[in-house]
């Protein structure tokens, strides 16, 4: 999602260091050194050497969660060709590597991935790496990219309205046409990842959003993808030939698309992103690698978490009627149409955001129990955390969010069930609302997602406008109705919110109490033309 995306997936980086950031003999030179008696205890691989790679290439990031359930470790060490990383379990733990940014620093990975994912030249990493402790007088690219991005996305800010504002416009277009296409069996993931490429991309990029060309928007999941493989960086059209093609599609349409100065037409955000790299003299090329990164932020964790949250809906027939009345209570006849109530309707997006509490409490649930995220960090400098564990310097600190969204200490003895009214009890103060620390769906500490305002209101919306417009039904290969079934998750090492391993095919349909209903969708009582 928008949310920590790849920039917070340091997985990258272990396969990056795995391949090539160290000489092999300097690792084993490493490895065999002398061990600090503080240092958290060191695990083993079963096999020797390539174990733990083996098993994060297997199962992701639930391999951290398979280690805290047999161990109980509050943190441990795992050697991967020599290189340490430190995993964070406990919530002291977590919270003393958030409230210290200067020795436990993300910097490294956004260079990493952009060095790694995206195969920039070397002037563009050398620009990017600049300034990676933030101390210079001169921001340097990196962290003037940051806070154009921060800039543009902040809660209240004009920007974000006005891209929200797009965002729901382009919604409300996509399901009307699906309103005039109804009828046939669809994809639900397929179709989900679809809406939500195409609205985030065309919010973004205005009307000369290249991933309106299909083989574009093909392009960026296919680079998704492939994208642990493309990290490796050997022979990439040999081992994922599809990633490099898709990544090649992507690159060359923006490139494009910043010669033909598309971008004035753009939204804030990609105007600023602009001129921050255009003020290093980033090549065009260069740019259009870079572009692709917000593109992967903008998508890869989005559509899934979109696509839970509506699974997590329409399987659970009561939560889908409460939620439907509620949401019906801010659903009135559009003013231009007195009382005709069922040829015109009204709804403002800004009001339902704020005042149903169900359905902001159902996507912080799915978030929380679907993060699969692992948000890394590296130590700047040889230090001790909480005064108890000594990590040493060039080290990698993971804080997978499995750990914390797990913990029955934190959560209470339901930690591991789905419950939608989870987070409107902590509104009503009927349980006890957990610290910053101990909710990682957008990262943590210095790190928090700077999209994820937006990823929030796009997932809302499609939620919103779903379940009041249509009725999803799941159906057999043969177009007969059957009870929802879970899918399992796709394994991905390097995104938050897993996809489905498998589709769910569908039938929508329009709601007989909403038919040849037209709808109007206001943000802030400006209504989407």
């Amino acid at each position: 999602m928008l949310s920590r995306v790849l920039l917070d997936q340091p997985l990258l980086l272990h396969i990056a260091i795995a391949f090539g950031i160290y000489a092999i003999w300097a690792l084993y030179e490493r490895s065999s050194g002398c061990k600090d008696s503080n240092e958290p205890v060191l695990l083993h691989a079963k096999i020797p050497v390539v174990g733990h790679i083996i098993s994060l290439f297997l199962h992701g990031s639930d391999y951290y969660e398979s280690i805290r359930t047999k161990t109980s470790l509050s943190i441990y060490t795992l050697s991967i060709f020599g290189h340490n990383i430190y995993v964070v379990n406990s919530p002291e733990l977590v919270a003393a590597v958030d409230r210290n940014a200067q020795v436990f620093s993300f910097a490294p990975y956004l260079v990493h991935f952009a060095a790694r994912a995206l195969h920039p030249s070397k002037d563009a990493i050398e620009k990017l790496s600049e300034n990676i402790d933030g101390g210079n007088e001169d921001p340097g690219l990196r962290i003037q990219t940051q806070k154009a991005m921060h800039d543009s996305m902040v809660a209240g800010s004009s920007t974000l309205s006005t891209m929200n504002r797009e965002l729901l416009h382009h919604l409300s277009q996509i399901m009307d046409a699906q309103k005039n296409m109804q009828g046939g069996q669809t994809m639900l993931f397929t179709w989900i990842r679809s809406v939500v490429t195409d609205a985030s991309t065309s919010a973004i990029y205005g009307r000369f959003n290249p991933f309106l060309r299909r083989e574009v928007a093909d392009g960026i999941w296919a680079f998704d993808r492939d994208l642990a493989s493309l990290a490796i960086g050997w022979r990439p059209k040999i081992i994922a030939p599809k990633g490099y093609y898709g990544r090649k599609a992507v690159i060359d349409a923006f490139i494009e698309y910043f010669e033909n100065k598309r971008h004035e037409e753009g939204s804030p955000l990609v105007k600023a992103r602009y001129k921050a790299n255009t003020a290093y003299n980033v090549t065009m090329d260069d740019l259009a690698r870079f572009e692709s990164s917000l593109c992967i932020a903008l998508l890869v964790n989005t559509a899934p978490a979109t696509f839970w949250t509506l699974y997590h809906v329409l399987s659970n027939a009561e939560l889908l009627l409460d939620l439907r009345q509620q949401l019906e209570a801010f659903v009135y006849p559009h003013p231009q149409d007195g009382a005709q109530y069922h040829q015109a309707v009204s709804i403002e997006m800004a009001q339902v955001l704020k005042e149903c509490p169900l359905l902001n409490s159902i996507l912080e649930e799915v978030l929380r129990i679907r993060s699969s995220n692992a948000s890394g960090r590296m130590v700047m400098r040889d230090t001790m955390l909480n005064d108890q564990y000594f990590l040493k310097a060039k080290s990698t600190v993971l804080i997978p969010s499995t750990s914390v969204h797990n913990n029955a200490s934190i959560w209470g003895p339901s930690v591991k069930s789905f419950d939608p009214y989870r987070f409107v009890k902590q509104e009503d103060a009927q349980m006890p609302r957990q610290p910053a620390y101990a909710y990682r769906a957008f990262g943590g500490g210095a790190a928090l997602c700077p999209g994820r305002y937006l990823a929030s209101m796009e997932i809302l919306s499609v939620l919103t406008i779903i379940v009041l417009r249509f009725d999803i039904t799941p159906v057999d290969s043969r177009g007969v109705a059957t009870p929802w079934w879970e899918p399992k998750s796709r394994p991905h090492i390097l995104t938050s919110i897993l996809s489905p391993a498998k589709d769910i095919p569908v039938l929508i349909t329009e709601r007989e109490k909403y038919r040849d209903c037209t709808w109007h969708f206001t943000l802030d009582n400006e209504e989407m033309i």
